[in-house]
């Protein structure tokens, strides 16, 4: 017959600066601390909370690393796949983080690493794609970053081109069809 495991107590209001501290308390390895913390492994511990709404391993409040003040999980990014905080910097000093960042890479960078990340293509393409300033359908200019947009195959991936939102749209809405695209032309010669 199993044996059952111990139900550890943890009075509400207490707070850990750390997992390590959490394990001292609690007397179990620091793994086990990271994967419950995470929201990896549902009650695996055996921590029982006094307090009715904090029932479970999940995390009500945390320390945020940068502004060190302690705040609710609604603060931090969440990742909905286990609802654990998915980094201990609040969204607020995430999101001071991320323009500093965008200030000191520029933003032309910011954008040939997107265009590279998304669609999958090289340094090299990237750049060009990003360099190319006029529609390659209609030739009208495209002056903003917000009007090219760059155009793909949805079914292969493959980059196309870049075009402005008009011509990005009519392919969209021709579901990118060369006989949908003739019969508008017909449809417009005819008219």
């Amino acid at each position: 017959m199993k044996s059952k495991r111990k139900c550890r107590h943890i009075e509400s209001g207490v707070v850990y600066d750390s997992a390590r501290e959490l394990c001292s308390a609690l007397g179990v390895s620091i793994h086990k601390a990271y994967h419950i913390l995470n929201g990896k492994v549902k009650n695996s511990i055996g921590i029982e909370y006094i307090e009715p709404s904090l029932i479970g391993s999940s995390i009500a409040e945390a320390k945020c690393n940068d502004c060190h003040i302690i705040k609710p999980k609604d603060e931090f990014g969440v990742d909905k796949r286990h609802n654990g905080i998915r980094g201990y910097s609040c969204k607020k000093c995430r999101a001071k983080r991320e323009a500093k960042r965008r200030v000191e890479v520029g933003a032309d960078e910011m954008r040939i690493r997107y265009i590279k990340s998304t669609y999958k293509v090289s340094r090299s393409e990237a750049e060009n794609l990003f360099s190319i300033r006029d529609c390659q359908i209609c030739k009208q200019k495209l002056l903003k970053t917000r009007d090219r947009h760059i155009d793909h195959c949805h079914k292969s991936g493959l980059v196309r081109g870049v075009l402005c939102s008009g011509c990005n749209l009519a392919l969209g809405h021709s579901r990118e069809s060369i006989d949908n695209l003739k019969n508008m032309i017909i449809y417009l010669e005819n008219k």
